[in-house]
């Protein structure tokens, strides 16, 4: 049976993929009585093996190590300036980890990936570097990371005295600020962005600054004069396997300070200091890597870097726009900067990555580039750039069936029916684990059957698969807690900014995972059923705006948002995070990227079934970028990414695309298993009238097929 469908599934999408997408007519908004209802408290209980006996747990109790004003201190590491901009606690970022400490148990973040810098707080100071180059294993895990140890990194940035903890102060759409706190008027704040090859460093209430060079391995002192000091750091990470071997970095300080350390010296395991007068600040900022040294190109870098060196980042903006005449989506990036006293310049250097360049025109590179995790990072000059990207269109479903082949359809959709059709009250009669994912799933399964019904003529079973969603959502959209007994529901949790649906998932509460996912599938449900009854979302919508609004809020965080800004989607890198606290030393990571894609063609589908532009946009830009980041980070349909030494095949597997991305790593694996199959299916999953992207070059999805079909 299970056979049949896949089969039929895949003859239209077959049959789909010549279409030219479509848009379709915006709907309105009815009016009706109001059913929805979220919880007012959370009820109900979970379980899990422990390996000798089953363990049931409340669920409030998934609640109790969030990063709430009330942990502060255990698992939450804010400022008083970031909680006051920040209501809705905004989580699944790229440094997420350094304000939720969700298992290290310590008080000091996890390690994050700017791109090309790499930071993690430890006890002496800020860990930095841009990392070198590791392949591991018969699975192909490629990492440029970093280790609890400071053994993968260049230098450690400190205050001299031992760091108690760390805290975010300042998050902005792709800058991030750490303060390392010695003690609470002893400090030392650390701004980290994307893109950029620039550190900046703010200090207060000490005198200075104590810069270590970790690894014992050569690092000279290739130039010092009153406000810069050039490092020669050998690399022998990249050297053994036949790359660089050598970075620059370069360290600037205000007028008034001063270094401690002479030209020619090699402070291989040792230490330099920065020496402050009434301004505490410097930056630092990797140069470039070589073959050999190039003391005089690194020299000159740092020279034309100067001017930019004292312009401090304040803030990072990504605004965006589509045009509907032109099916086009712009993306503006825009920086906001602190000048300080010794600038020369305005701008900055900022960093783009492969789906930002390729859609970029009319800029000017500069000559040197960095080797990343994403492919080769490039660097312009200025305080803004833009993108221009395609949008190529989403479908409510897949359209006509020729005549001959209804009958067979038909045949399929009744066998299904018979299997698994819905009941008055639920979307299957298939006995499963209900929670947010796999209900979820079953009713894009409904969905999808429902589409095919309504192709192949048969009325009668697409009103019944239709009543079984409306009677799935009514359920998850209707809370009872007058008892303990209620098993499906959503909850507003005002401490954390979130909805939480009950019953989780894979860490969608304690973790905040997901939540993109797991809510998309119920939104694409949501819009399919809008199209067809109008009626029905304006009573539930009360709890339809919660859940888009978890996961697409248009509104900036502040002090009085309800939900963060774009929760899952990381603005720079183009694309989704899973996780909801981030804290693993390999960083943020994301597996199903077309789960992702699909919650978000169901902001497109349900901004057009309600009439709602604004919605529609934001399900646009998201799908748009999110698409060409997954064809790149995640296929690397271009070959320009995935480096040629996890491109061979080892110990039998084809490593061809990355079926995981971590801010750090990328390998063919999930979360459970390396094979084939799955592996491969986990990006292509769901298959709907959303997944055109699929068939950008079909000669690499054909070979994606033939590795997924391997034992």
């Amino acid at each position: 049976m299970k056979r049949l469908l896949k089969k039929v599934v895949s003859i239209m999408l077959v049959a789909a993929l010549a279409a030219v997408p479509m848009s379709f007519d915006s709907g309105k908004e009815a009016k009706a009585e109001v059913k929805g209802k979220l919880a007012t408290h959370v009820t109900g209980h979970w379980s899990y093996w422990d390996g000798s006996q089953t363990v049931v747990k409340t669920n409030e109790s998934l609640l109790e190590k969030l990063p709430t004003i009330a942990n502060k201190g255990t698992s939450r590491f804010t400022t008083e300036n970031f909680d006051a901009n920040n209501k809705a606690f905004p989580t699944n970022g790229w440094a997420t980890s350094m304000s939720w400490n969700y298992s290290k148990g310590d008080g000091y973040g996890n390690a994050v990936y700017a791109i090309p810098l790499s930071y993690l707080p430890i006890r002496e100071g800020m860990l930095v570097i841009n990392p070198f180059t590791r392949l591991t294993g018969d699975t192909g895990t490629f990492l440029m990371n970093q280790d609890q140890t400071g053994y993968l990194s260049d230098f450690s940035i400190g205050t001299g005295g031992q760091i108690a903890y760390t805290e975010t102060d300042a998050e902005s759409d792709w800058s991030t600020k750490v303060r390392m706190v010695e003690e609470e008027s002893k400090y030392m704040d650390v701004t980290m962005t994307h893109g950029s090859p620039f550190t900046y460093c703010e200090a207060s209430g000490i005198d200075s600054a104590v810069i270590k060079a970790k690894r014992d391995l050569p690092a000279d002192v290739i130039y010092v004069d009153d406000s810069m000091v050039i490092v020669r750091k050998y690399d022998n990470g990249d050297d053994a396997i036949g790359l660089t071997n050598y970075d620059y970095y370069a360290f600037y300080i205000p007028d008034d300070a001063s270094f401690s350390v002479s030209q020619g010296a090699d402070i291989r395991g040792g230490s330099f200091s920065v020496n402050f007068g009434t301004k505490k600040y410097f930056s630092m900022a990797w140069l470039c890597d070589t073959k050999g040294t190039a003391d005089a190109k690194a020299k000159d870098i740092a020279e034309s870097y100067k001017k930019y060196a004292y312009n401090f980042v304040t803030d990072t903006k990504a605004t965006y726009s589509y045009d509907a005449s032109t099916s086009t989506v712009t993306t503006n990036y825009k920086y906001t900067l602190d000048k300080k006293s010794e600038s020369t310049a305005d701008g900055t250097i900022m960093g783009v990555i492969p789906h930002q360049y390729k859609h970029m025109s009319g800029y000017e590179f500069l000559d040197q580039t960095s080797r990343s995790i994403r492919g080769t990072v490039k660097f312009l000059e200025g305080d803004q750039y833009k993108t221009t990207q395609k949008y190529t269109g989403v479908l409510p479903g897949l359209g006509t069936i020729p005549d001959a082949d209804k009958n067979k359809v038909k045949s399929y959709v009744a066998n299904f029916m018979e299997e698994f059709g819905p009941t008055d009250t639920a979307v299957t009669k298939e006995d499963y684990e209900q929670n947010t994912y796999d209900c979820g799933k079953k009713l894009n399964r409904a969905v999808q059957v429902m589409l095919a019904a309504e192709a192949a003529g048969d009325n009668e079973n697409a009103t019944k698969l239709l009543n079984g969603i409306k009677a799935e959502l009514a359920d998850w959209f209707t809370a009872d807690n007058d008892t303990d007994e209620e098993d499906k529901y959503f909850y507003y949790d005002a401490d954390m900014g979130t909805l939480f649906g009950f019953p989780q998932a894979y860490y969608t509460v304690d973790g905040m995972t997901d939540h993109a996912f797991h809510y998309g599938y119920f939104i694409n449900a949501v819009a399919q059923v809008a199209l067809r009854d109008p009626s029905f979302v304006a009573e539930y919508k009360n709890v339809i705006d919660e859940l888009v609004g978890d996961v697409a809020t248009t509104k900036r965080n502040s002090g009085t948002s309800r939900y963060p800004y774009l929760r899952q989607f990381d603005m720079w890198e183009g694309h989704s995070w899973a996780s909801g606290h981030a804290d693993f030393g390999d960083g943020n990571n994301q597996e199903s990227s077309s789960e992702a894609i699909n919650g978000w063609a169901g902001l497109i589908l349900y901004g057009q079934a309600t009439g709602n532009e604004e919605l529609t946009n934001t399900g646009i830009y998201l799908y748009t970028t999110e698409v060409n980041a997954v064809n790149d980070y995640w296929f690397d349909v271009d070959n320009d990414v995935l480096s040629p030494l996890y491109k061979k095949t080892i110990g039998g597997n084809e490593h061809r695309y990355a079926s995981m991305i971590w801010g750090g790593k990328y390998g063919y694996e999930t979360w459970w298993t390396a094979e084939p199959l799955q592996t491969n299916g986990i990006n292509i999953l769901p298959n709907t009238a959303a997944s055109f992207y699929l068939a950008k070059d079909k000669a690499y999805m054909k070979d994606f097929v033939r590795i997924a079909k391997k034992k």
